[in-house]
């Protein structure tokens, strides 16, 4: 690791990357631009210390990646009293109501 977490800045107690790397496609929901910028903020991501950093690869779609997320946290938080997460099941509903609400105007 050659980036470190500031000492002054609270790190998270987990930290998802999502690598949406220039193989990805707009069918998976990640459609974002690759850009040199992007490799190298890739690189920044897997070389930090001082906080875990879990890296997803979108290669299947958004709703998978959520999922996996969602498992994580729950696998390694689940006695954290604050956390208060939607069933596996669920998301995929969330989702759908997330989407059609955002582009209301």
């Amino acid at each position: 690791p050659i980036y470190h977490w500031p000492r002054d800045l609270l790190a998270p107690d987990v930290l998802f990357f999502v690598n949406a790397t220039k193989h990805v496609g707009a069918a998976t929901g990640f459609d974002q631009p690759f850009t040199p910028f992007t490799e190298r903020l890739i690189q920044v991501f897997r070389r930090v210390e001082g906080v875990r950093v879990v890296e997803l690869s979108p290669s299947k779609n958004y709703l998978t990646v959520v999922k996996e997320i969602i498992s994580y946290v729950m696998e390694h938080f689940k006695d954290h009293p604050d956390i208060n997460l939607p069933s596996l099941d669920a998301v995929g509903d969330n989702r759908q109501r997330v989407n059609t609400e955002r582009y209301k105007i």
